[in-house]
């Protein structure tokens, strides 16, 4: 689908563009840059974006908010065996 000229902002900054890749916090939910927001890690793995340490603190992954909490695997759920 091509985007007509009228729906460009020519005086938009480069951040305000319509090409500027976009996501959602994790927390606030708030759309922002991409670049805006950090990647983070629970326990090692993929937890989403978040615009700061305050929406990281909101986001309910323990080490979020407890720098000595350690991994569980009672709290991993079901193990699922290979074939």
């Amino acid at each position: 689908m091509a985007h007509l000229p009228e729906h460009y902002n020519f005086n938009a900054l480069p951040s305000q563009s319509m090409h500027t890749p976009t996501a959602r916090c994790g927390a606030c939910g708030k759309e922002k840059p991409r670049y805006d927001l950090e990647e983070r890690y629970s326990f090692g793995v993929y937890a989403g974006r978040y615009c700061n340490d305050t929406c990281w603190a909101e986001s309910g992954y323990r080490d979020a908010t407890d720098p000595d909490a350690r991994f569980d695997a009672a709290d991993a759920g079901e193990a699922m065996e290979g074939e």
